[in-house]
């Protein structure tokens, strides 16, 4: 299971550096040299969107920068997104499977 950070000052290299190489992104995690939060965003009551530039230690064909989209930090809207499988049933949708 991936330890997803609980708020944007959570997102650190080592988790960045983890999801791309796991997705075959880059080629492993000490390609990822550092990350900076550029931007971060409230989106209604149910999650926070983040924009991460990313520099790499060696010249590497990834992202400059990612966006996390992060739940809710406030625990109501949290149980109430997790409730409805909201993020679920949204990763559904942009995969193309029924969730």
């Amino acid at each position: 299971m991936l330890d997803i950070p609980r708020d944007p000052a959570s997102i650190e290299r080592p988790w960045v550096a983890g999801l791309l190489a796991r997705a075959g992104t880059i080629p492993d995690t000490d390609a990822v040299d550092d990350v900076v939060i550029v931007e971060t965003m409230t989106i209604g009551m149910t999650s926070t969107i983040t924009r991460v530039a990313v520099s790499y230690s060696s010249p590497v064909d990834g992202p400059r920068s990612i966006i996390v989209k992060l739940p809710a930090v406030d625990p109501k809207w949290r149980r109430i997104v997790n409730d409805g499988r909201l993020f679920e049933r949204e990763a559904g949708f942009y995969s193309g499977m029924q969730a």
